[in-house]
């Protein structure tokens, strides 16, 4: 469970523990034993950036900006500015 940028982060923890071959699209390696993600919950998480970014949320571009530089604002980002949950399983 999280809040805000908490949300985020077990968003994408429960996303790449589902299926830990996702973690070589970001250069990690997931060894040992993987924990059965059995729900999660976000409050308010950024789960889709391109979503925030076409509907203007809020100050979403200038956040996005802000955490990974100019190149998270396009429509197609590389692996390493795989932000939202939504980019990890594209």
């Amino acid at each position: 469970m999280g809040d805000s940028a908490g949300a985020n982060l077990a968003m994408m923890a429960a996303i790449m523990f589902s299926d830990p071959s996702l973690a070589a699209h970001l250069g990690v390696e997931i060894t040992g034993e993987v924990p059965a993600i059995q729900s999660v919950v976000s409050i308010q998480g950024v789960l889709d950036r391109l979503t925030w970014i076409e509907d203007r949320v809020g100050p979403a571009a200038l956040m996005l900006r802000s955490y990974a530089g100019q190149g998270a604002l396009a429509a197609v980002v590389a692996p390493h500015l795989a932000l939202t949950p939504m980019n990890m399983t594209e």
